[in-house]
């Protein structure tokens, strides 16, 4: 397998950027001003996100004893997107007597140098949307910004807050509950006007939401049978 920043020198930067913005577009309105026109703001978004690619290209790398693919799992959620990305640690499932025990895991925070080494499966789906493996991969790993020292920083910011939400666990007095969202907002002063629904409406929106999870979890458990034969398979030739 190759790892998400080999196959990134590999495609075109260009249609990386193409498929990006057409992915998750940046609303150029918001923007604007006075002194700069929209063209020159597309081609300073294009100037960025091609440094920041030069930057993944060239970026050092390290190897760490939690290796982790990345793979293309099929969505039925979003009507915009047929797939979704996924990153599994090896060990865990290859360890693993039934995938559905398996999980997979967000990687925001990942440092850089480590997220560059994640592979990519070889599987059918994900080699067929490997365009969009790779945009979400960007998306994420520049969820913060596309500079290095910001993604520390937030970091660094995120595990503070951790730390202070695990000191008010232990001081009930700092902690306060509510019965329902409602009261929630009625304490925040949130006034916000629902439509009435319809008799049987949650009952088949229940019945939605848990088919659709029935279905991304199927489909999510075949794609990591197939990875866990390919990486036996690799190991049984290395």
């Amino acid at each position: 397998m190759k790892t998400i920043q080999q196959m990134i020198k590999e495609l075109d930067p260009q249609d990386i950027e193409k498929v990006y913005l057409y992915t998750f577009p940046i609303n150029i309105h918001e923007l604007e001003n006075d002194d700069v026109t929209i063209s020159e703001i597309k081609q300073k978004i294009s100037t960025v996100f091609q440094d920041f690619l030069s930057n993944i290209k060239t970026h050092g790398t390290v190897k760490t004893t939690k290796e982790a693919v990345l793979f293309a799992t099929k969505n039925n959620i979003d009507e915009n997107r047929s797939t979704d990305t996924e990153l599994v640690y090896i060990d865990e499932l290859l360890n693993s007597n039934d995938v559905d025990e398996v999980k997979t895991y967000a990687y925001e925070f990942t440092p850089w140098e480590e997220m560059l080494n994640f592979y990519v499966a070889g599987t059918e789906l994900t080699q067929l949307h490997l365009m969009s493996v790779v945009v979400d991969f960007i998306h994420t790993m520049s969820f913060f910004g596309f500079d290095e020292a910001k993604h520390i920083k937030e970091k660094n910011e995120l595990e503070q807050s951790l730390e202070e939400a695990i000191n008010d666990i232990h001081n009930p007095e700092k902690l306060k509950s509510y019965k329902s969202f409602e009261d929630f907002e009625k304490e925040m002063g949130w006034k916000r006007k629902r439509p009435k629904k319809y008799p049987k409406e949650e009952d088949y929106r229940d019945k939605y939401i848990k088919a659709s999870r029935e279905y991304s979890l199927y489909c999510r458990n075949q794609e990591l049978l197939k990875i866990k034969e390919m990486l036996i398979n690799e190991s049984k030739i290395d």
